[in-house]
């Protein structure tokens, strides 16, 4: 009786671990030496990093009306995992600042 409760939580135990979900992979690490700039130009701002790690990042502008309302804050419209990232300010606005956002995807 000893030895078949043995065996009995032996392969329960066992068969726990086969139930368990898929490992998925742990997130990779994010962006490092990263900085942003304003681009006259191009009325906007961008940004970019030095390593990516695995991580994205994109830029984010800070733009203020003409008409003197409040300032609105302009995101780029997708993450880049390298390269430069631009965020452009609407019509109407100019750039007065602005800075990046990471992930570690």
């Amino acid at each position: 009786m000893k030895k078949a409760l043995t065996v009995l939580l032996a392969a329960t135990a066992m068969a726990g671990m086969g139930l368990q979900g898929t490992a998925t992979a742990a997130p990779t690490g994010w962006p490092e030496g990263c900085w942003t700039w304003t681009v006259p130009e191009t009325n906007g701002r961008a940004a970019n990093c030095t390593s990516p790690n695995g991580g994205s990042w994109k830029a984010s502008a800070k733009c203020q009306p003409y008409d003197g309302a409040p300032a609105i804050t302009w995101d780029a419209t997708s993450w880049t995992k390298s390269g430069i990232s631009m965020a452009f300010c609407p019509p109407l606005t100019y750039v007065t600042g602005g800075t990046f956002w990471t992930r570690s995807y």
